[in-house]
């Protein structure tokens, strides 16, 4: 196998899988940016098993090893991760505070290695540019009821880079969601009206959220182009459009400003 070249973290290159004791599955990708304050901002989509319909979670941004997030439309930021802690420093993680007990190394599937490290509390380990081996852009899952959350693998592209020993890799085929037609298709919003483009199956299932994630509205169209929902508040929304085929695409707009 050659080795890989890794890009940041935050970087639509990637997607991560995690899984869960009572056999439930995720996966995350980055698939938008937006320009905001100076600095681009990457939009998180996480789809859960049984159907794998990517919905919104929050926008992260990388800078000088640091990863931040936001689910604010004011981009009011919370540190993420610090990947140039040494042993014994704190790191508030969103709202956690966490302490650095060990630095090490792990290798991934390549044979290269990348740096580790261990908080004291919960043994959380925290793989650079690879993220959390609980869930990768929400660390602080350790337990809930009887499940807990890990890292199943990491992908570059379609390449399966980092496989976490402790967890089977049957869930690691993931490379049908790295379909180069998705990046063909585009939505642009102007005067009230949604105009999509591309090589789409109709019809369309639209769907809106607000900046946290919650489902606004829903349309379905047979045509390319559909008026905005009256009930669309004013402000930073998100548009998800899947054809029939369920080929999935979004965007991220600033509504009636």
């Amino acid at each position: 196998m050659h080795h890989v070249n890794l890009t940041n973290l935050v970087s639509d290159n990637y997607n991560w899988q995690t899984d869960e004791w009572v056999n439930y599955y995720s996966t995350y990708m980055f698939m938008d940016s937006l320009e905001f304050g100076g600095y681009k901002y990457y939009q998180l989509f996480e789809a859960k098993e049984p159907d794998f319909t990517f919905q919104p979670v929050a926008f992260y941004r990388e800078e000088n090893n640091k990863v931040y997030y936001t689910y604010n439309e004011n981009f009011e930021e919370k540190l993420l991760y610090d990947f140039d802690l040494e042993v014994g420093d704190t790191l508030l993680s969103g709202d956690q505070m966490l302490i650095i007990g060990t630095i090490d190394s792990i290798q991934l599937n390549d044979g290269s290695s990348k740096k580790r490290l261990t908080t004291s509390l919960h043994q959380l380990e925290i793989i650079e540019d690879i993220g959390s081996l609980r869930s990768p852009f929400d660390p602080h899952q350790f337990f809930i009821g009887d499940a807990s959350f890990n890292l199943s693998c990491c992908l570059l592209k379609d390449e399966v880079i980092y496989t976490n020993p402790g967890i089977e890799d049957f869930y690691c085929n993931t490379s049908a969601l790295f379909d180069p037609e998705k990046d063909k298709s585009s939505v642009a919003i102007s005067d009230n009206t949604l105009v999509a483009s591309g090589s789409l199956l109709f019809p369309l299932e639209i769907n809106y959220y607000n900046f946290e994630g919650k489902l606004l509205s829903t349309q379905l169209t047979h045509y390319n182009h559909t008026q905005l929902p009256a009930s669309l508040p004013l402000g930073m929304n998100i548009v998800r459009i899947q054809d029939s085929a369920g080929n999935q695409f979004s965007h991220v707009f600033l509504h009636g400003q």
